[in-house]
C-alpha cells in the first residue's frame, strides 16, 4: 500500500481532463513512473459534464483510438466518431479515462490539485507539494546519494519571481 509519505514518480501531471490524462498515460507508457493529480472527484474534465469532443476528427493519434474505442464499447458514444464533435455520455467518459490510466499504470490521486513546486540547486529532481482536500503535502525524491533533502527554505518556486 502506498502512503502519502512513501509516492516518488518521475512524472506529476497536474489535471484530470483528457490533455493531462493522455499525457500521464504517454509518460507512463514509456516506463515513467506516474501521478495524475485532479481537483475534482472524476477524471474527463468538460467531457465527463457530458460536452461534445470537438475537433478530435482532424488529429486522431493511437491513444485516442484507443480511449474512443474503451469508451465505445462502454456504449459512451452516440454518434460517429469521424466527424466535428462526438456526443459522449459523461458518465461513461470519466470510467473509460479512470481505465485508462489503470491499464496504463498511472496512480490518481482524485480531490488533489499542484500547489508548488521548488528545484533544490543540491539535485536533480523537484520537491512538489500538493494539496489533498484541505491538508497540504509535501514531497521529495532522493538525491543520488541516497538521502532526503527539504528544500523549501532554499529555494523559490518554480515558475515565481523572487522579491528582494
Amino acid at each position: 500500500m502506498k502512503t502519502l509519505k512513501n509516492l516518488r514518480y518521475d512524472v506529476v501531471c497536474a489535471g484530470g481532463g483528457a490533455s493531462g490524462v493522455f499525457a500521464a498515460v504517454a509518460a507512463a507508457r514509456t516506463g515513467a513512473r506516474v501521478l495524475l493529480l485532479e481537483r475534482t472527484g472524476f477524471l474527463g474534465g468538460a467531457a465527463a459534464l457530458g460536452m461534445p469532443l470537438r475537433g478530435v476528427a482532424p488529429q486522431h493519434t493511437p491513444l485516442l483510438d484507443e480511449f474512443l474505442c474503451i469508451l465505445t464499447d462502454l456504449g459512451g458514444t452516440a454518434g460517429p466518431l469521424d466527424g466535428p464533435e462526438i456526443p459522449v455520455n459523461g458518465e461513461t467518459v470519466k470510467l473509460a479515462f479512470h481505465r485508462l490510466c489503470r491499464e496504463s499504470g498511472v496512480d490518481v490521486l482524485l480531490y488533489s490539485e499542484a500547489y508548488e513546486v521548488r528545484l533544490c540547486p543540491a539535485r536533480q529532481c523537484p520537491l512538489w507539494r500538493f494539496r489533498l482536500g484541505t491538508e497540504c503535502r509535501e514531497e521529495s525524491t532522493e538525491n543520488a546519494e541516497g538521502s532526503q533533502e527539504n528544500c523549501l527554505d532554499e529555494s523559490p518556486p518554480v515558475g515565481k519571481e523572487v522579491l528582494k
